[in-house]
């Protein structure tokens, strides 16, 4: 507004401008249409300040992403309503709020965890996130099914402090970059880890083929995300719709020891420029750039394996494919990835023969490690040389 950023303290109904800190009350009108105006009395009001020491402009000039330490802040907004998914748009024209989602009289299903908002099936946001998920998924999984959508509400004291967090961050990268380059991603894990990351927000982040941090998946590729996902005692496995601030990011190289940007220009990582498959927030910013909007439960009649990543054509081939065992997997890919890659997959395979964990497992770090598009080839020419 007029080029100054504010805050709006809903608690206290008043205005604070964040480079100076003044606050200055505001008029409001309650549901039964009574107006409410603050007071005239210019010296309770105007010169009222909140010692805040974001200065933005300034900070940006020396360092564009460094944040100065924040004495006594105000207390955190209330949540604002949820953005309007948009399955054709991805992501920057999501960084306002939007209205809020139209409640049907559909009763929604009693979600898992309390702290959850159960979404019912006749929900407008049940509907869009229900097409993001299976946009993709039903082409590797043709009988997979959503048991539940819940939505994330931040309304206790943690999820409203995260939700603050975020929001100033927004700012922030926006303020720096031009834009916060916010994005909708999927993240997937267990039920244990659903638990820890809407309660605690997200604790530790994954050591994988590009970088060690947080990975998410593009909104229409909620598939890769799902193989990291665990299936629970019902058999049921859990995708997390997370609202993710980007900014400037970087490709990493694979097989990249990197945990954080290779310098200030950047604030996230992707494996590849153009057509990302894996968006990488490092730990730095696990807390303040990621937060989980809905979360959803799926079951599906098809189990991850590692010889049919996607549906194939003929039963013979899915035979063939199926009995193909890991040690000729591996000797048929050796050449394709790199020596470090291949040392690490060795080293499960010992684990997965000493008991140390389930075939499942073993078969997400392939699939993580040497992707499907290598995997679909080597099982194809292992086919035709049949």
């Amino acid at each position: 507004m007029d080029g100054s950023s504010y805050l709006f303290d809903f608690m206290r109904m008043v205005r604070i401008e964040l480079e100076t800190g003044h606050q200055k009350p505001v008029a409001w009108m309650d549901v039964n249409g009574r107006c409410f105006f603050p007071t005239t009395d210019e010296s309770s009001n105007s010169s009222q300040k909140v010692e805040i020491e974001i200065k933005i402009d300034t900070c940006l000039k020396k360092n564009p992403l460094k944040r100065k330490t924040i004495s006594n802040p105000p207390p955190p907004p209330p949540p604002p309503p949820p953005p309007i998914l948009s399955p054709s748009s991805d992501v920057t024209q999501r960084e306002e709020w939007g209205e809020s989602f139209i409640e049907t009289a559909d009763p929604p299903k009693k979600p898992r965890w309390t702290y959850l908002e159960p979404v019912s099936e006749g929900d407008r946001a049940y509907a869009l996130v229900s097409d993001l998920f299976f946009n993709e998924m039903r082409r590797f999984y043709p009988g997979i099914t959503i048991t539940s959508v819940s939505k994330c509400s931040h309304t206790d004291a943690p999820g409203t402090a995260r939700l603050w967090a975020f929001q100033l961050q927004l700012a922030l990268t926006r303020s720096a970059r031009g834009s916060a380059n916010v994005r909708f991603a999927w993240h997937g894990t267990s039920a244990r880890g659903v638990d820890s990351i809407v309660k605690h927000g997200f604790g530790r982040p994954n050591r994988n083929s590009h970088g060690t941090g947080v990975y998410l998946s593009p909104p229409r590729c909620p598939y890769s995300s799902s193989l990291l996902s665990e299936v629970d005692e019902n058999g049921q496995r859990y995708l997390l719709l997370c609202r993710v601030i980007m900014g400037r990011f970087e490709r990493v190289e694979a097989w990249s020891s990197q945990f954080h940007p290779s310098s200030d220009e950047y604030d996230s990582g992707v494996d590849d420029l153009v057509n990302p498959r894996w968006y990488v927030i490092w730990s730095t910013h696990m807390n303040t750039h990621i937060l989980p909007e809905y979360v959803v439960s799926f079951k599906s009649a098809t189990p991850v394996e590692v010889c049919s990543p996607r549906p194939m054509n003929s039963s013979n081939r899915t035979s063939a494919a199926t009995m193909m065992s890991f040690p000729r997997l591996f000797a048929e890919i050796k050449k394709s990835i790199p020596a470090a890659g291949f040392r690490t997959l060795e080293n499960l395979y010992k684990e997965y023969k000493a008991g140390k964990f389930g075939k499942a497992v073993l078969i997400r770090h392939i699939r993580s490690i040497a992707g499907d598009k290598l995997l679909i080839s080597t099982i194809q020419g292992v086919i035709r040389r049949k």
